[in-house]
């Protein structure tokens, strides 16, 4: 069995796309369905079901995906143990949005520094990891959770803008207002309840899936938006950022693994420097 259609399988697997794997893998799309098509030959199963926008693993495919990833990295190893290379740590880590790229820059280079040869890959929380840093809300059940970040959320308004000559709003200042949303934000579905409740509402005007876009169309005055206080975003010279005091909304960012018996050295040395944040 040749290695590299084992390699070209977990590709498409990962990336639900045969043409995203093929770009992926550096190779045509033909060349990599070929190598599929061969492989599923080889083991007399269909590997993937075919659909117009994507691929979705079958059961085999699913059954094969940790073992193929695992004959890959025993291959791998075997390379290295007869290599003058010094052996390297892989670990996957995933990280939702929104976490503030300056303090996650900051961790993630205390953790590559006390790790000897660590093969760092930044991965989507949803994707295969060895662990994630995500909110506190999006934990499994099969997960331990230990809190780093404990961030609270305020309102952004331009400069010149009604509200931002108040020192902190209320919900009723909201009603009506143009807003920004986001879909990955939290903080927002506590806000929409709360005005809910109340009777109020905003007017949406954009959906937006990143903070940071989210405050440009507030600094080009097109609504309001709620962000989390982070530093990287608060110091902005065109946006006045104000806590609403009836409604403090909270969020906790944390590292979530799953419990192993012999937990990696690499886990073990990520979760001493998150403590200590």
């Amino acid at each position: 069995m040749d290695l590299r259609f084992l390699s070209y399988f977990i590709s498409v697997y990962e990336v639900g796309s045969v043409s995203g794997a093929a770009k992926q893998c550096f190779i045509s799309q033909p060349s990599l369905s070929n190598a599929i098509k061969q492989l599923e030959g080889e083991l007399g199963v269909k590997l993937f079901e075919r659909f117009s926008r994507g691929v979705l693993p079958t059961s085999d495919g699913q059954k094969l995906y940790p073992l193929a990833k695992k004959l890959l990295d025993d291959a791998k190893n075997l390379s290295q143990e007869f290599s003058d290379c010094p052996k390297s740590t892989p670990f996957r880590l995933g990280l939702s949005k929104a976490l503030g790229v300056e303090r996650i820059s900051l961790l993630l280079g205390q953790f590559t520094k006390n790790i000897t040869n660590l093969e760092l890959t930044l991965v989507d929380h949803n994707e295969m990891n060895d662990a994630r840093i995500v909110s506190e809300h999006m934990v499994l059940d099969d997960e331990i959770f230990e809190a780093i970040w404990h961030d609270r959320y305020l309102i952004a308004v331009p400069f010149g803008h009604p509200l931002s000559f108040k020192k902190s709003l209320s919900l009723s200042d909201l009603h009506g207002m143009p807003f920004i949303s986001r879909q990955s934000c939290e903080g927002q579905s506590q806000l929409f309840y709360a005005l809910e409740k109340l009777g109020l509402s905003t007017h949406n005007r954009a959906k937006i899936q990143t903070v940071e876009y989210a405050l440009g169309l507030v600094s080009a005055g097109v609504g309001i938006a709620l962000s989390p206080n982070l530093k990287a975003l608060t110091n902005r010279q065109d946006l006045c950022f104000l806590p609403l005091d009836e409604l403090p909304i909270k969020r906790t960012i944390g590292l979530a693994y799953k419990p192993h018996i012999n937990e990696s050295l690499a886990l073990n040395e990520l979760r001493l420097i998150c403590r200590r944040q």
